[in-house]
């Protein structure tokens, strides 16, 4: 998905972000903020993606602060509550391949730009309900599942507090024959998951197979590294969570079945999507969906 100007004020609450975790004093909080604003401003570009921008902005903050992780923290607290709702709600829902699908969407409330204090009232107030998928292709990514025997499926973990929300699904799916690796980032990126965080929380024995990034995002796939890279284009079904994953794989050349879930938790995204805001995705693409094939192909496929 390429960047829009509503973009802009969206990722300018990173130099918000990251003068109130790394800054101690009220100039340099201002001086960082100021420094965000002014790469978002001048280093805008309409043929790349939000994830692009993010990190360009990153890069330079990071330069001036010598901070190189500056969400280390948050990530840390995200997934202390996300485990502890996870234990409270998981109960709640079945081993079954969709129950699993509905509890890995419903993870995906978790955001950056939420306060954690924020993520178990938001969490615990969904869990009633089932998410209610405008794009829903979930029996059709079980069939797709169900026909691969021994295949390799690659899963792309999204916000780090996700991960005990992804561990049932990624369970369901090795039980139906299928291979999976979990593919987390090498290098922090705001607060997605890194093999870092899964060492620190004590998880990583958990998930079968973990494998790096070998960057901070996927931007491209020259920056992956090759391990990645090449599990990335030969596997035969990408699981992508969240939106910053949509943004990326979307405008990259793999020819690829994929299935994204996620939470359209803006306007450009649900517009390119052509799905309400703050609807609920389960999208099977044969190859990297565009914006405009993805309107011409779901169009008539959402329930009314």
């Amino acid at each position: 998905m390429k960047l829009h100007k509503d973009c802009i004020t969206c990722l300018g609450r990173i130099g918000h972000q990251v003068a109130r975790n790394a800054c101690k004093d009220r100039h340099a909080k201002r001086e960082v903020v100021r420094l965000g604003e002014a790469v978002l401003r001048e280093a805008f570009r309409p043929d790349k993606c939000p994830p692009w921008l993010a990190s360009r902005a990153l890069e330079e903050i990071s330069a001036v602060t010598g901070e190189s992780d500056p969400y280390h923290s948050v990530r840390q607290k995200e997934m202390a509550a996300a485990q502890k709702i996870y234990r409270r709600i998981s109960s709640l829902f079945g081993g079954d391949f969709t129950s699993c699908v509905e509890l890995a969407v419903l993870g995906n409330n978790l955001d950056f730009f939420r306060d954690t204090r924020d993520l178990e009232a938001v969490l615990i107030e969904e869990h009633g309900r089932r998410p209610n998928f405008y794009i829903d292709h979930i029996e059709r990514a079980q069939s797709v599942l169900n026909s691969l025997k021994n295949g390799s499926v690659l899963f792309l973990a999204d916000n780090a507090g996700e991960v005990f929300f992804d561990i049932p699904l990624m369970e369901n799916i090795n039980s139906l024959g299928a291979k999976v690796v979990y593919g987390v980032k090498d290098k922090p990126f705001l607060n997605d998951l890194t093999w870092a965080d899964l060492e620190e929380f004590g998880i990583l024995s958990q998930i079968p197979r973990v494998m790096s990034t070998g960057t901070a995002a996927i931007l491209d796939l020259q920056s992956l590294s090759e391990a990645f890279r090449q599990e990335l284009e030969t596997c035969d079904l990408i699981i992508s969570k969240g939106q910053a994953n949509y943004e990326c794989l979307s405008e990259l050349p793999i020819k690829r079945n994929i299935f994204y879930l996620l939470k359209a938790k803006c306007q450009p995204i649900s517009r390119a999507l052509n799905v309400p805001l703050n609807s609920h995705v389960a999208l099977l693409a044969e190859t990297s969906v565009k914006e405009n094939s993805t309107r011409q192909d779901e169009a008539g496929d959402r329930p009314v």
